[in-house]
């Protein structure tokens, strides 16, 4: 802080509004006719707001009006009470600050508050008092003609209460207007740092992101993370800053683009985003229900459902098809039976039981189709999933419910299958290096469940055959969500009427910050292990430099598995 003279008990105590008393839910105060030009699909509306404030401020100085701007882009016009509107709602108090000033008030000291603004008066006013400050007296330029800029509208205020330069202490955020300009007057003063200055000063990773992605969705995420408090637990605060981007606008994608269909959210990744849906818009329809790849590998298995042979090549001569067909009959094993298979003789234990096998097989698969018309009922179907690349879980409900239905998507990797009704939120342009960029956000859509490995009476039935690390994953995951929830809160709470989409690629590059040198959500992540498979047992890090050769493994497989696709 910086302090001037003056004297040591000011008659008057002048405070600035804006980025002092009040502050916005953005890193930039234009980013709001960003907002605006997006939420009313009004292209090239923050532009041309911008140089028309330019413009009337050249024109006619300081003291311009939201009309003198307006008039300007006269097309425009019918959007300036929606302006006046959005600025009332989004405005927050900066409590440090107001804190200041009713310390000020508890002391007799008389509170003024000054600034240089286009918005009306009646609007300002408005603000005031959503926010609960109280003052003695308001100077607006925009009402009385005269700027801080010009040191005019400090005069106006000295003439109006009859004091000194020295009975009167100013405070501010700007160097100029608040700072040199009443010092020059010989008023005392106290220069303040805005809020989102003072932590863009200390947050070198989040400054970078912030020049590097979408303008309004990068100010936001910023902003948001200026407002919100740190949490000393550790799961938690992965939730709460990173989570809770991806949670929020991803929702806002589902409910900006569902038809009227029964959203049916995934198990397990679309647990947290069913939550968040739920809480964005109660009255709408929604199930869970639990479609994981293994179900449609083994329910879409001809020979298994009609107990024919399978036959296993050998592994030198057909090293992938050796592979593909061993895999093929562990999760058989695993999903009709009660154990895990690894013998040997996989081919003979199954061509000796594949009656048996069969039979059961369709049981499990008429109980599970049973469970699934439950939970979608009668409607249409709009099925929510995280990641993807052959619309596995979609093909499964149409599979077991007999009817087309509709996917809403995080992410789509490739488009294999055609003739799929889906929309996404990312069609993904390019592959990932170690798969972080799709792993992380996986993660943090997922819950508290451990991987589905088979069904029975009506229920899925969880692997316990997982990694120490899955454990911890599911026992800690509830305080996790919880935490994404309360962003998702934190955002309703400020934006009201007004939520604003996101540009899912630099949410995506928020969520990668997690893994920052230095992060405590680092700290939990590199001890986490992920498995992408239907079968789940090909556990590897979720941090790519930890453990490069399990990545190295994962990644050539990948790329043979779509080779051989």
């Amino acid at each position: 802080m910086e302090v001037s003279s003056a004297d040591a008990g000011p008659k008057v105590v002048s405070f600035d509004l804006f980025d002092t008393l009040l502050i916005r839910p953005f890193v930039r105060p234009t980013d709001l006719f960003r907002l605006m030009e997006r939420l009313y699909d009004v292209p090239g509306f923050a532009d041309r707001r911008i140089q028309a404030e330019r413009d009337a401020r050249k024109a006619i100085g300081h003291g311009v009006t939201l009309e003198d701007i307006y008039e300007r882009i006269p097309d425009l016009r019918d959007y300036m009470n929606k302006e006046c509107e959005m600025e009332v709602t989004l405005i927050m108090p900066n409590r440090e600050l107001v804190d200041e000033l009713n310390s000020y008030r508890a002391q007799g000291r008389t509170i003024v508050l000054a600034s240089d603004m286009y918005l009306p008066r009646a609007v300002i006013e408005r603000m005031l008092e959503k926010t609960g400050i109280e003052y003695d007296g308001l100077f607006i330029s925009s009402d009385v003609g005269k700027s801080k800029h010009d040191g005019t509208l400090f005069e106006h205020m000295l003439a109006h209460f009859d004091i000194k330069p020295d009975e009167m202490l100013h405070i501010g955020d700007n160097r100029y207007s608040d700072f040199r300009i009443p010092r020059s007057l010989r008023i005392g003063t106290s220069y303040r740092m805005s809020p989102i200055k003072r932590y863009l000063r200390s947050h070198f990773d989040e400054r970078r992101f912030l020049k590097r992605n979408d303008p309004l969705t990068a100010s936001i995420i910023v902003a948001m993370d200026m407002l919100r408090e740190a949490d000393p637990d550790p799961w938690r605060e992965l939730g709460g800053r990173y989570g809770g981007p991806l949670v929020y606008s991803f929702s806002k994608f589902l409910l900006d683009h569902h038809g009227d269909g029964r959203l049916v959210f995934a198990a397990r990744d679309g647990y947290s985003t069913k939550r968040a849906v739920e809480l964005m818009d109660p009255s709408l329809s929604t199930g869970y229900a639990y479609v994981q790849r293994i179900f449609l590998k083994v329910f879409s298995d001809k020979e298994l459902l009609d107990g024919e042979e399978i036959h296993v090549p050998g592994a030198v001569k057909d090293w992938i098809g050796h592979r593909r067909a061993v895999q093929r009959l562990r999760t058989i094993f695993y999903f009709l039976t009660d154990n895990a298979i690894d013998d040997p003789d996989l081919e003979r234990m199954y061509n000796e039981r594949r009656g048996e096998l069969s039979d059961s097989c369709r049981a499990v698969m008429e109980d599970y189709r049973r469970s699934l018309m439950e939970v979608c009922g009668e409607e249409d179907v709009e099925l929510v999933d995280c990641t993807t690349m052959y619309h596995s879980s979609h093909r499964l409900v149409e599979m077991m419910l007999g009817r087309s239905i509709r996917s809403h998507d995080l992410i789509v990797l490739r488009d294999f299958v055609k003739d799929i009704q889906y929309d996404c939120y990312c069609k993904w342009p390019r592959r990932s290096i170690g798969w972080s960029r799709v792993d992380i956000p996986e993660f943090l859509l997922c819950s508290p469940e451990l991987p589905v490995r088979g069904w029975r009476n009506g229920k899925p039935v969880y692997d316990s055959n997982v990694p120490e690390s899955e454990k911890i994953r599911a026992s800690r995951y509830p305080d996790l969500c919880d935490a994404e929830l309360g962003y998702v809160k934190m955002i309703m709470d400020t934006f009201g009427d007004y939520l604003p989409p996101m540009d899912y690629m630099a949410v995506n590059n928020w969520v990668m910050l997690a893994m920052a040198k230095g992060s405590v959500s680092r700290d939990v992540l590199k001890d986490m292990k992920w498995a992408s498979g239907a079968d789940h047992s090909d556990w590897v890090p979720i941090v790519p430099w930890d453990g490069v050769m399990g990545r190295l493994r994962r990644i050539a497989i990948d790329v043979l598995s779509n080779l051989n696709h």
